[in-house]
């Protein structure tokens, strides 16, 4: 996916991409991440949280959940 605008709206987002997007949305939109990465949150032990990294373009996403992913 070409980002055509990289303006950052308070509260909601930019391009095509919104604050709260799930991982599903945001795959159909740059298909998969190149690199994922787990880890615990400092707000709880059982909190994880995920991050997707793109090569192309250069940029990632961070998802946090309030359980564990199995």
């Amino acid at each position: 996916m070409e980002i055509k605008n990289t303006e950052i709206i308070l509260g909601q987002g930019f391009d095509e991409i919104k604050f709260g997007i799930t991982r599903d949305n945001l795959e159909q939109l740059f298909g998969a991440p190149d690199e994922v990465e787990e880890f615990a949150t400092e707000e709880s032990e059982d909190a994880v949280s995920e991050a997707w990294h793109y090569d192309e373009p250069e940029i990632s996403f961070s998802f946090d959940s309030l359980c564990k992913i199995e």
